[in-house]
């Protein structure tokens, strides 16, 4: 029997299971956050300083953290990339992603006994109020993450989420129907400036995304939500004055037989060939290994 660092309940198990999402409410404490938010100011004080520009960030806080990153992005969106692609990088985070408690979790909710993590799975997702051009689109992580059929994508917010901040959108049970049907986009109108999407995206209609009931769960910083690889999910539109901050970590089970056959591969960005044909290739793979749960 493990001895887990963290301990689930059997209801809990039963709830993912059967729903294919699980929220854990003040999951993280403030010593794991507070130092990834510091990490962050300290990294926009240094774009600021870098290309030196006309801006004052407010002393640091827990609730300013991100001082000077709107300012910043104003006056030219491509620094926001920089930041971006800085700050899933840092040390307290990636504390946090290999941390005893998350992979007991996933464990726990798998059945897995060899848990792997992909380096470039890994980030801090930054939504600002009204870019809606970055959204994260209806999707299930298996297409773009095709490591274990098995595997889950953890969600934790830095800071409380409301309403008008744009909740994450859930499609409960949707992961018992398998992969659902994507279709490739082959000119500039149907792709998006996400990565992932620019390449395939899920066909709404033909996966029939109106019938599931959607949760749109409110969350604080700390919060974990957990989604299986096949829970279809989106980004919410972000309607306030602040930016929405989340940590985004996935994890994967090298016993999973399909995972084993691509060779775990990482995604779009790291071990997949970046092109429509690599995707949907991994795609009919994964579609001749369905089964509905």
């Amino acid at each position: 029997m493990n001895d887990w660092s963290y301990k689930l309940t059997t209801e809990q198990v039963s709830e993912y299971k059967r729903n294919g999402v699980l929220i854990i409410r003040g999951f993280y404490d403030e010593s794991e956050i507070n130092p990834i938010k510091f990490a962050i100011y300290d990294i926009i004080g240094l774009v600021i300083k870098k290309y030196d520009l006309a801006i004052q960030q407010k002393p640091y806080s827990q609730d300013n953290f991100y001082s000077g990153y709107l300012d910043l992005i104003a006056m030219d969106r491509k620094l926001g990339g920089i930041v971006y692609d800085a700050i899933k990088k840092i040390t307290p985070f990636r504390r946090i992603i290999s941390s005893e408690k998350n992979q007991d979790v996933y464990e726990q909710l798998s059945g897995a006994t060899n848990t792997g993590i992909c380096p470039l799975s890994q980030g801090i997702r930054i939504d600002n109020k009204s870019e809606d051009f970055y959204r994260s689109l209806w999707h299930q992580e298996l297409i773009f993450h095709p490591q274990s059929k098995d595997g889950a994508v953890f969600w934790s917010p830095l800071i409380d989420v409301s309403k008008d901040m744009g909740t994450i959108q859930i499609c409960l049970k949707s992961h018992r129907k398998g992969l659902l049907q994507y279709k490739e986009n082959n000119s500039d109108s149907e792709k998006s400036n996400n990565a992932y999407h620019s390449l395939c995206t899920l066909d709404e209609k033909a996966s029939n995304i109106s019938n599931f009931e959607v949760l749109e769960p409110l969350t604080k910083m700390g919060d974990l939500v957990v989604m299986d690889y096949l829970t279809v999910h989106q980004s919410g539109f972000n309607k306030s004055n602040r930016s929405r901050w989340t940590l985004q970590m996935r994890y994967f089970n090298f016993q999973d037989p399909l995972g084993a056959a691509l060779g775990w591969r990482g995604s779009v960005k790291y071990g997949v060939d970046s092109s429509t044909r690599d995707l949907m290739t991994v795609h009919t793979l994964v579609k001749g290994n369905n089964d509905d749960r």
